[in-house]
């Protein structure tokens, strides 16, 4: 998310691994790593993530189990999730936002927050079966302009990525701000992030959100289950269209 880790154009700055081309492979990468270190600690060499359909009720009813990841936070203790391994007194967050980019924002909290499909007044929900089958139809695997703005029904991965309607990235105070236009949906990939961890007006006024919306939303191992099927995803466009991404330089 800093603005040194990005490419700008035309006055508009796009991320490494969000709201630029980069976004499937960098991920694609982070999950790789991260599931060799699984493989590393657990001293199991066949140890792999396992990836959440957010489209089949039956895969997001096993995720959230109890003795899985655990379900939505409690209102009562700010949204925190009591069950599960990574329950609130079991599982402490100590890497957050830095302040500079927690302007009218809540300050995260040092445990797991959901509070599922809340979205101001408006709500949210999770991708379809339809919206998923609609990113695989896309042909190209980019447009320009490359980055959030990039055409949903010309690029595959804007269409998967979840941007409608966003408006430039801007730099402020050294990390990117990207944002959409008052009204625009957030699907797919975006809409999973807001879905699961919540923003909804705090008793002050400030935005609150749970931890799968803010910039260091791994902080909820969820997020590994939801990138790996966004991974499959790519996978299977690969397949479908019978091509690949290959930069054509750097």
């Amino acid at each position: 998310f800093r603005c040194k880790n990005s490419w700008k154009q035309d006055g508009n700055y796009a991320g490494a691994a969000h709201n630029s081309p980069t976004f499937l492979p960098w991920h694609r990468e982070y999950l790789h790593r991260f599931e060799a270190m699984l493989q590393d600690v657990s001293g199991d060499p066949d140890l792999a993530l396992p990836y959440w359909d957010w489209t089949d009720p039956q895969s997001t009813k096993a995720v959230f189990a109890a003795d899985f990841m655990g379900g939505s936070g409690d209102p009562e203790q700010n949204y925190a999730v009591t069950d599960g391994a990574f329950r609130k007194d079991n599982w402490t967050i100590s890497i957050q936002d830095p302040p500079t980019v927690l302007a009218d924002v809540t300050p995260p909290q040092d445990f797991i927050v959901r509070n599922f499909g809340s979205y101001f007044d408006a709500g949210i929900a999770l991708p379809t079966k339809r919206q998923v089958k609609d990113s695989l139809d896309v042909h190209k695997y980019d447009h320009k302009p490359y980055d959030a703005n990039s055409p949903d029904a010309r690029s595959f991965r804007n269409t998967l990525e979840g941007w409608r309607d966003a408006t430039p990235g801007e730099c402020d105070e050294g990390w990117i701000n990207v944002s959409q236009e008052s009204g625009s949906p957030h699907v797919l990939h975006n809409a999973v992030h807001i879905y699961v961890g919540g923003l909804w007006a705090g008793d002050d006024g400030t935005t609150t959100m749970g931890t799968m919306a803010y910039n260091t939303s791994p902080n909820d191992p969820v997020f590994f289950l939801h990138h790996a099927n966004v991974d499959r995803i790519w996978a299977a466009w690969e397949l479908e269209q019978g091509q690949h991404y290959r930069p054509q330089a750097g």
